[in-house]
């Protein structure tokens, strides 16, 4: 016996509908017992391949991770899902919920998120989880279609996360930053610089004599060294 969710293709987003047929494990899903996660196990496992995500590798991810390009981007843009499957079940810790983003592989050969992450809580029956991955999954293929691009370089953008600096009190981010960090050339940044926060250096350098001190550096784009930024 089977069930059928009612979705939409992601190849055929805005067009008709479409059908993914799970197995039917309507029993409520219990991340103690080893037979339901693999239940659910195979319920996704099913869905991602009719939804033609392919396993793909992400350093430092244990879990099993399902993506799919999207069109006309050129193979830069995808949608990935962090399945929580680790070899043949579902985690055991309940609290692991299922993640859906989508990711940009800039021209430093990094990916970034132009998507924020949607998470789906391993909670209730097989086929409600079932039902709203495919929700999470279509909305986040749906969002890279809208995501601003930068009006220098055509880059998608990012909203960056808002910071507060512990030693002012004061808050910076939350505006959309080019996926390709072009601004960050224009400035004379380089990848080998230590990487500012706030206009500070992570490396901050404390009890600098007898009074503590913190340094930030930048790369002079004239002779291609580190000059001091400011010390205070």
């Amino acid at each position: 016996m089977s069930f059928w969710v009612q979705t939409v293709d992601p190849a055929r987003i805005g067009g008709e509908r479409d059908t993914i047929q799970v197995e039917d494990k309507m029993d409520k899903y219990d991340p103690q017992d080893s037979m339901s996660r693999r239940d659910l196990t195979d319920a996704l496992l099913a869905l991602f391949e009719r939804a033609e995500f392919i396993e793909t590798t992400i350093l430092g991810t244990k879990e099993r991770v399902f993506a799919r390009e999207v069109p006309k981007t050129n193979g830069t843009v995808r949608v990935l899902v962090y399945s929580t499957i680790v070899g043949s079940e579902t985690r055991k810790v309940g609290k692991d919920a299922i993640r859906v983003c989508a990711v940009y592989k800039a021209k430093d050969g990094q990916e970034r998120g132009i998507v924020s992450d949607k998470r789906i809580n391993r909670t209730g029956d097989i086929a409600a989880i079932c039902e709203r991955v495919i929700a999470r999954m279509r909305l986040c293929w749906t969002a890279t279609k809208t995501v601003p691009h930068c009006p220098k370089c055509g880059a998608p953008q990012f909203k960056s996360k808002v910071r507060k600096d512990r030693y002012t009190g004061r808050t910076s981010g939350g505006n959309w930053v080019c996926a390709d960090l072009c601004w960050k050339a224009a400035q004379g940044y380089s990848s080998q610089s230590p990487r500012p926060s706030n206009g500070r250096s992570r490396n901050d350098r404390w009890n600098y004599g007898s009074a503590a001190c913190r340094v930030g550096y930048r790369i002079n784009p004239v002779t291609g060294t580190a000059d001091v930024d400011f010390a205070l």
